[in-house]
């Protein structure tokens, strides 16, 4: 580790050999190959948190004006987009996505998150209004919530494609049009709005604090 610092690797590079090495020795120990880990008296580099650029209400607002409500690809991108700023759930939970995981009576969804663990989301008036107006536009086939134009499933790469060429559109810059940034405008919202710390992690489906450690600081801001 020493070495790797001398060389003048990144601290992020540091700390993802780090990693690498804990693993491998928590390995060695369980198997009993060595009664304890060379790495018991070295602590891992630390990382600098680099805060995520959040959207502003003109960023929302230029996405949203790309997205006409009375077509299908229109309202499938505009419930994208209050989907992920609304409720702040991963790329990989918005993918999975199913019509069956659609609870209208209850007005939320039920997302299936990191480590199989499934927690209920839910929804605003606003997204439900644009749920139910791409629902219309759809063929109740297939399960998949997100269809591309040919009505198949859309992928995680596909939600990606339409979330960066929107942000092309939009010509939005300094910011990155990702789900990942959506999630963190979410809780910066969230915590404006007057949420708890505690209360967004059982949101964000974040199994403990460390995750959320910087969006305080985040929260001062524009």
């Amino acid at each position: 580790m020493a070495s790797l610092q001398q060389r003048g690797l990144a601290a992020s590079t540091r700390n993802n050999r780090y990693r690498a090495l804990h693993l491998f020795f928590r390995w060695v120990t369980d198997e009993g190959y060595l009664s304890q880990t060379p790495l018991v008296n070295i602590s891992p580099p630390k990382v600098p948190r680099v805060l995520v650029p959040i959207f502003c209400k003109e960023h929302v607002e230029g996405l949203l004006g790309l997205c006409p409500p009375s077509t299908f690809v229109g309202a499938r991108d505009r419930l994208l987009v209050l989907m992920l700023l609304g409720t702040g759930i991963r790329l990989e939970e918005a993918t999975r996505l199913r019509l069956k995981d659609v609870d209208l009576t209850h007005e939320c969804v039920k997302v299936l998150g990191k480590g199989a663990k499934e927690r209920k989301v839910y929804l605003s008036k606003t997204i439900l209004r644009a749920l139910l107006r791409y629902m219309a536009l759809r063929k109740p086939e297939p399960e998949a919530l997100w269809l591309s134009e040919e009505r198949r499933p859309l992928t995680r790469r596909g939600i990606q494609t339409i979330l960066y060429k929107l942000g092309k559109r939009a010509e939005i810059t300094g910011v990155r049009v990702s789900a990942h940034t959506f999630r963190h405008t979410f809780a910066v919202n969230f915590l404006r709005a007057g949420g708890t710390l505690r209360h967004l992690q059982e949101i964000l489906g974040h199994a403990n604090m460390d995750a959320l450690e910087a969006i305080p600081k985040l929260s001062s801001g524009r």
